[in-house]
């Protein structure tokens, strides 16, 4: 499944087109129609990612509509897609401020 280009464009503001995170998203988003469709409605939210500071950990902040990741942090593709859906759910639950889907 194909992402929507805002969903693109705040992955590639986050991570550089040429990253292998971004890759890695896009990929595992190609196979699984659930995360594609988790991507997709956060990049037509007012949601985005960034690069946090080292050692600050990954987590969706709900009062900035940031999902932050520690750039220092590394592991396996699966194990960071896994973690990207985790933080998507959070930005994505309702209440508090999410997006209330």
């Amino acid at each position: 499944m194909a992402l929507n280009q805002e969903s693109l464009r705040k992955l590639a503001e986050c991570f550089g087109l040429d990253s292998v995170s971004y890759s890695a998203i896009v990929s595992a988003a190609a196979k699984s129609p659930f995360l594609a469709e988790e991507l997709d409605t956060f990049g037509r939210s007012d949601w985005v990612f960034r690069l946090g500071a080292a050692g600050a950990g990954t987590f969706a902040n709900p009062n900035d509509k940031v999902i932050s990741f520690d750039p220092t942090w590394s592991s396996s593709s699966n194990q960071f897609i896994t973690v990207v859906a985790h933080e998507l759910g959070h930005a994505l639950l309702p209440g508090h401020g999410r997006l209330g889907i």
